[in-house]
């Protein structure tokens, strides 16, 4: 089957949906974003099912914006779908004035940027920590008086019950924990040649902490009137990221730790949210200047949160937390082949 500008015109969704895919097969991507053009204008009008398609033929042309555009657009097309995930995963508003929270890395990057977003929310004490005193130093001193801190490492068991025991004796009216510290290893598992180590302290910064600290904060947190636990995960726990397969793997883990957190809690007062970033503009896994801007990011999530939503994205990991996962499966191998991530080489 080979396209022609007619071939579009008043035909079935099942067969523009095949003559879309026919063109994908044949690596005619250009031709297949022509004909679904022509279906805009001409009907029938795209659903997921022939916008996939589109993303298919994409992905094989290697054209891999024009893939995630449409993957966007498939998700907003969903919108029955999407409303129904996010009223289940809805809760009242969260009395931003009222809250006192802790935010874990939270001396720069994310973790700042929520930080400072709790306080334009109406937060009047704000407490972070993280292994830098000189970046807390500077967060305090920007905001003096109201954002206070504490030396503390999130992959050291000891530092985060110590963690705990300045928040009972000096901030006893802590209501909300932001497990947001992490680090990102930036190595393909064909030249991971680093010791074990490294792996281990990724794992244990990355998902240990987080669970540890939620265990250790749960009691103090159940005390208060309305309280929060909210987990930084990553869009690379829905589409795995083979560049660094070890810190996508203890996102996917924390987000499912998060889900089952959050039923266990769910007749209590003590809400269990999930923030899922895109690539940001930080210095996670070494300092650059790709992804969303920052600020952006933690302004337009922050208000999601305040308004009662448990699981919130952005951009890119907005599209992957609510994608399938063949969907997602092919965004991996898209973006590992547009990174030229090494494989093992067959034997």
């Amino acid at each position: 089957m080979h396209w022609a500008p007619q071939s579009a015109q008043k035909v079935l969704r099942s067969e523009a949906t095949a003559l879309i895919a026919s063109l994908g097969k044949e690596s005619h991507w250009t031709q297949a974003l022509h004909t679904l053009a022509e279906l805009r204008v001409t009907g029938p009008k795209p659903d997921a099912v022939l916008l996939g398609a589109a993303v298919a033929a994409c992905g094989r042309g290697k054209a891999w914006q024009h893939a995630l555009e449409l993957l966007d657009e498939t998700q907003r097309l969903s919108l029955p779908d999407l409303c129904l995930w996010r009223m289940c995963a809805q809760s009242p508003p969260f009395d931003m004035a009222s809250a006192v929270p802790l935010v874990t890395g939270g001396g720069s990057g994310i973790g700042l940027g929520l930080a400072e977003e709790f306080l334009k929310l109406g937060a009047t004490k704000v407490l972070i920590s993280s292994r830098r005193e000189e970046v807390l130093k500077a967060a305090a001193e920007k905001h003096a008086g109201k954002i206070h801190y504490l030396v503390s490492d999130a992959g050291k068991e000891q530092d985060r019950a110590a963690l705990l025991k300045w928040v009972e004796s000096d901030h006893p009216d802590c209501n909300v924990l932001v497990n947001n510290a992490g680090i990102q290893r930036r190595v393909a598992p064909a030249t991971d040649e680093a010791p074990w180590s490294e792996r281990a302290a990724e794992i244990e910064i990355n998902f240990a902490g987080p669970v540890h600290l939620c265990a250790l904060f749960t009691p103090h947190l159940l005390k208060q009137k309305q309280a929060m636990l909210a987990n930084v995960s990553s869009g690379l726990a829905f589409v795995p990221f083979t560049a660094g397969p070890v810190y996508g793997a203890t996102k996917a883990a924390l987000h499912s730790y998060t889900l089952a957190l959050r039923y266990s809690l769910e007749q209590t007062s003590l809400r269990v949210v999930e923030i899922v970033p895109p690539a940001v503009k930080s210095n996670l896994g070494g300092s650059h200047d790709f992804g969303e801007e920052c600020d952006v990011f933690c302004a337009a999530v922050m208000e999601r949160v305040a308004a009662g939503e448990l699981e919130v994205g952005f951009g890119f990991s907005e599209s992957g937390r609510l994608a399938d996962r063949v969907t997602n499966q092919q965004a991996m191998v898209g973006i590992s082949k547009q990174m030229n991530v090494q494989t093992y080489a067959a034997a």
